[in-house]
């Protein structure tokens, strides 16, 4: 919510070892604004808590990619289609 409209949509799961965002969404108009590293920032911050690595995956062809590396995310492992990384 920005303003009290949305702007996008996060799915987080937290399961018995890690944090999983299964999600992600900002509508175009609001990316690259730093919002989407502020939401992530605060997953991780709160996984850090509880002592949790934070997963995800991401669509090989999506730029976003280049942001959950500079957030720490590195590559695990990968099918056809997605990168699954991880940031411990």
């Amino acid at each position: 919510m920005l303003h009290g409209h949305e702007i996008g949509r996060v799915e987080v799961d937290d399961k018995k070892d890690r944090v999983h965002i299964g999600n992600i969404q900002i509508l175009p108009e609001h990316q690259s604004k730093g919002i989407g590293s502020l939401i992530i920032l605060k997953i991780i911050r709160q996984a850090q808590r509880q002592e949790q690595p934070v997963t995800l995956q991401v669509l090989k062809v999506n730029p976003a990619r280049q942001l959950y590396e500079q957030l720490g995310f590195v590559v695990e492992g990968e099918d056809d289609t997605h990168f699954k990384m991880k940031r411990a």
